[in-house]
């Protein structure tokens, strides 16, 4: 299911050059650690995950997990075992809360051992977040390349996409042309880019999106 937030915020957030910078290098940090899953059957009503592999050179590395794990206690982790070199979670038997648990802990264990959840509805609580481009609006214009055939016309492309629940560009297609070419160039730049997706809930979801690109002859 595909989720629409309002553009305009979008825009502004995307203005803010460095919207959502320091959760994303936490979140970064933590992807590096190794993660072994078992999930809840009949012989166990609880999922638990176990974190190794901590990097001494990853400053708060091991604080900030069991920070990230505690943040979602009682209502998703039931218990954190702590010993010297890792750290084991008991979660709660909802593939929404497995989930949640997964995606503060890093995108790429996210990607790797997340399971399928009913899609929830937006509540617009604290749970909820707008997608995030990594690096602002520098981060695109800095992609954007301007080509030749516009013989120094400036302007913009609207341009509509999907960010996946993985941060992905798909779909993207112009809604504002200026001319062929740039469309064509602001297609290329926007498929370059990754997001921190879209949270309704806690749980990363497909956004619909539309962002401008802009194109000034320098």
């Amino acid at each position: 299911m595909i989720r629409y937030l309002n553009p305009f915020l979008f825009i502004y957030c995307l203005l803010i050059t460095g919207c959502g910078s320091s959760s994303n290098v936490q979140e970064n940090n933590l992807n590096s650690l190794n993660l072994e899953v078992n999930l809840a059957d009949e012989n166990s009503s609880y999922h638990t995950i176990t974190l190794s592999g901590f990097n001494q050179e990853i400053q708060n590395q091991y604080d900030v997990t069991v920070q990230k794990l505690e943040a979602l206690s009682p209502e998703d982790v039931k218990k954190i075992d702590q010993s010297a070199d890792q750290i084991a979670a008991t979660i709660k038997d909802d593939p929404i809360s497995y989930n949640r648990v997964l995606w503060a802990l890093g995108s790429e264990h996210f990607k790797e051992h997340s399971t399928d959840y009913e899609s929830p509805e937006p509540t617009a609580s604290d749970w909820d977040e707008m997608p995030e481009l990594n690096g602002g609006m520098n981060a695109l214009m800095s992609e954007v390349r301007y080509p030749e055939e516009l013989n120094g016309l400036g302007g913009q492309v609207m341009v509509e996409f999907i960010v996946t629940r993985f941060g992905d560009v798909k779909d993207p297609f112009v809604t504002r042309s200026l001319h062929s070419a740039a469309d064509h160039e602001a297609i290329r730049a926007i498929k370059k880019m990754k997001f921190k997706p879209g949270i309704i809930d806690g749980v990363p979801v497909q956004v619909k999106f539309t962002a401008p690109v802009f194109f000034r002859n320098r």
